[in-house]
């Protein structure tokens, strides 16, 4: 992006540790950002926070592996701020209790298919305009990993373990 230009990025999982150092880089003046993650309460400050530093920001709570709800998160993007230059997907990284089988099911939801579900809708916005960019911030011990699928996505890809600042 130049300086001139105002960036517009979602990101998945704003309220970990991750997700609030990649929002502390990404709120600056003119920035759009949508916040997306399980707990409106959570996020909420962060929106606050944004706005403090002159970005504009959209709350997008929900539980992106419901049915529908990565698209219904996409369009409020497009809704709000017209595209999406950036997408940073943080990936859950919490254990998995390999036999509990309903834990295990919503471990692999969070790590595998919400990032799977974000980047086929954000990819297609990104794709139609011509391109975009994608972060996916994958820790050491997630369950699952998706940098595999994230690079076949045509877009450009940044695969780390934290959010590596400064990143844009």
């Amino acid at each position: 992006m130049s300086g001139a230009a105002r960036l517009v990025a979602l990101v998945v999982g704003a309220a970990t540790p991750d997700g609030r150092a990649a929002l502390a880089d990404l709120a600056r003046p003119g920035a759009c950002l949508g916040l997306a993650g399980a707990d409106a309460d959570d996020l909420a400050p962060l929106v606050l926070a944004a706005h403090d530093a002159g970005a504009r920001a959209t709350l997008l709570p929900g539980d992106l592996a419901s049915a529908g709800m990565a698209e219904r998160v996409v369009d409020a993007m497009r809704n709000a701020f017209g595209r999406i230059d950036l997408v940073v997907i943080v990936a859950d990284a919490r254990p998995v209790d390999p036999l509990g089988a309903e834990s295990g099911r919503r471990a692999l939801e969070r790590a595998a298919v919400v990032p799977f579900l974000v980047l086929r809708e954000a990819g297609r916005l990104m794709a139609g305009a011509g391109g975009g960019r994608v972060v996916l911030v994958e820790p050491p011990g997630a369950p699952v990993s998706v940098a595999g699928l994230v690079r076949a996505s045509g877009l450009e890809v940044t695969v780390a373990e934290r959010w590596p600042a400064g990143a844009c």
